[in-house]
């Protein structure tokens, strides 16, 4: 088990900026960054999984070993720790699917974050929604038929109502 400072674990994380950090890389119009970024954001993106993984392990640790939060986080760890073990990748292309899997390593490390510290994230804007701010219960349709997602959201991200 990695070692935290306490000064570290007691700080909360700023998940939202460390998503944001990966949206050059997975956003949703692909664009082919030069090497040398590439070689940036996958430096950027291993100190966030090194700084998240001891944090996360710690605590999902002090979970009740039946908790499914704990466990699911322990995978993640996991599987983070198999990224950062990856050796660089021949050629760009190579290089710039290894990095966007570190990225997705930050991202499933961030949502294990604010699962076991309990912060909402709301699910237009992907903020987290704060002790100030009053959670909205917002329902939206997945897909095809009655299916329906049911979770909350800032009061201003709620979506204006259709006028009849």
């Amino acid at each position: 088990m990695t070692a935290v400072r306490p000064e570290a674990a007691s700080r909360p994380i700023d998940t939202a900026v460390l998503r944001a950090d990966t949206a050059e890389i997975l956003g949703p119009e692909p664009v082919l960054p030069r090497y040398e970024r590439v070689q940036q954001l996958a430096y950027t993106y291993r100190g966030s999984i090194l700084l998240l993984i001891p944090i996360v392990e710690k605590l999902s640790y002090g979970l009740d070993g039946d908790d499914i939060r704990g466990r699911c986080a322990l995978a993640g760890i996991g599987e983070a720790r198999r990224r950062l073990n990856e050796i660089e990748a021949v050629g760009l292309a190579g290089e710039v699917r290894r990095t966007q899997r570190l990225a997705r390593a930050v991202l499933a490390l961030c949502d294990h974050y604010d699962s076991l510290t309990a912060v909402t994230m709301c699910a237009r804007c992907d903020r987290p929604i704060g002790p100030d701010g009053e959670p909205v219960p917002y329902v939206s349709s997945v897909g095809l038929g009655d299916q329906e997602e049911k979770s909350v959201v800032h009061a201003a991200c709620v979506p204006p109502r259709p006028r009849d």
